[in-house]
C-alpha cells in the first residue's frame, strides 16, 4: 500500500473543495422543483398520509389553519410540516 504525504493546509483546502462541489450538485438536484407553499386538502392529506376528511377535522379542531381562496381551502406547507414533526414525538 502506498502512502502520500499531504500538508494539513492542502488537505483542508481539498476537503473544502469537495464539500462545496457536493453541495452545488445537491442544490442543483433538489432546488429545481421548489415545493409549493400552499397545498390543497388532498395534497395536505398525501403529505400527512391521511384522508381529506381527517384534514377537515384537523382544521375544525384548529390543528391546521387553512385560508379560503375562491372557495378552496389552502393549507400552509410549513404548518403541515410542523404537524408532522409534532406527531413524530
Amino acid at each position: 500500500m502506498k502512502y502520500i504525504a499531504v500538508e494539513n493546509k492542502d488537505w483542508e483546502e481539498f476537503k473544502r473543495d469537495i464539500i462545496n462541489e457536493v453541495r452545488d450538485v445537491l442544490e442543483s438536484q433538489f432546488n429545481t422543483h421548489s415545493p409549493k407553499k400552499w397545498l390543497t386538502t388532498s395534497e395536505a392529506g398525501e403529505l400527512l398520509n391521511v384522508k381529506p376528511r381527517t384534514i377537515y377535522l384537523y382544521s375544525a379542531r384548529h390543528r391546521l389553519n387553512p385560508k379560503k381562496v375562491g372557495g378552496i381551502l389552502l393549507f400552509d406547507r410549513s404548518e403541515i410540516e410542523e404537524l408532522i414533526i409534532k406527531s413524530a414525538y
